[in-house]
């Protein structure tokens, strides 16, 4: 086993006969772009997710939640996907076809057109404002002080959430990580607050 602090996705994966990872979103871009099948050991939310996208698309396996998995079943595992010969054509096909998307391109577009479409209009702000007034079942323009609380909760929730799933993965939290975190929650909280006050005036 050799641990090493850092390695370009990009360069590491391809050279690799099966991948074995947490399943967050960006491993699992770099392990379909690569083109190698994978061994999803999920952890918590869209981990599960992208475990089950994984084995739907056939290019890889998932296993229990991390925390739960032995040394047995992560073996079995590994060894289904290289003994598999379908899973490493699919994963291969997979990767070229994702590998001639021009994925930032794209995201700048989809960034762009809600910005100058959906934000810029205030179309965007004005419809969670409604949705959230709608659970709420508040009608009155006069009553939609408490939004600002509820952003500025969302925002404390962030930093928390983080937190404990630290906590869960790593017996401790990093504590400059959840500041951080929970600092973006709480700016955007404020934006969003700042905005719905804005919009009743």
């Amino acid at each position: 086993v050799l641990f090493v602090q850092y390695a370009p996705h990009e360069w590491l994966l391809p050279q690799c006969a099966c991948i074995v990872h947490h399943g967050g979103m960006g491993t699992l871009n770099a392990a379909v772009r690569a083109g190698v099948p994978q061994v999803i050991t999920p952890v918590w939310l869209d981990q599960f997710d992208n475990a089950f996208l994984v084995e739907r698309l056939k290019v890889g396996v998932k296993t229990r939640q991390f925390q739960r998995l032995d040394a047995a079943e992560l073996g079995s595992a590994i060894s289904s996907v290289l003994t598999r010969g379908e899973l490493a054509q699919n994963a291969q096909e997979l990767g070229t076809r994702e590998r001639a998307v021009d994925g930032v391109g794209e995201a700048i577009h989809v960034i762009e057109d809600f910005w100058e479409t959906k934000v810029k209009s205030g179309m965007w702000f004005g419809a969670l404002e409604a949705d959230l007034l709608r659970c709420q079942g508040i009608t009155s323009r006069q009553k939609r002080r408490p939004l600002i609380l509820v952003f500025l909760l969302l925002g404390t929730a962030l930093g928390w959430l983080w937190w404990l799933s630290l906590k869960a993965q790593r017996g401790k939290g990093d504590p400059r990580r959840i500041a951080s975190l929970a600092t973006i929650g709480t700016v955007a909280a404020i934006a969003l607050a700042a905005r719905s006050h804005a919009l009743r005036k």
